[in-house]
């Protein structure tokens, strides 16, 4: 098994023939150690969230109202 498919049947709770290991992008440096422990097996987790994380909260105040109105919103991927 490759180490992608390791992590994605623990994900879904099936067995394994080993165990797998990972750690998120953010608490691994790049360089050599990032390529050595790669290439030892780790898995390397990448999260990009859905929203940044530097706006603000703007859906989140009390007084938000949206003056859109009568509008389709919709979400096309690429």
């Amino acid at each position: 098994m490759t180490v992608r498919e390791r992590m994605m049947c623990c994900y879904r709770g099936e067995s394994v023939d080993k165990p797998a290991l990972g750690i998120y992008t953010r608490y691994l440096k790049r360089g050599n150690m990032e390529r050595l422990a790669r290439n030892n097996g780790l898995g390397i987790i990448d999260y990009v969230a859905l929203t940044s994380q530097i706006s603000p909260p703007w859906h989140l105040l009390p007084e938000f109202i949206s003056s859109v109105k009568q509008t389709d919103i919709s979400i096309e991927y690429y």
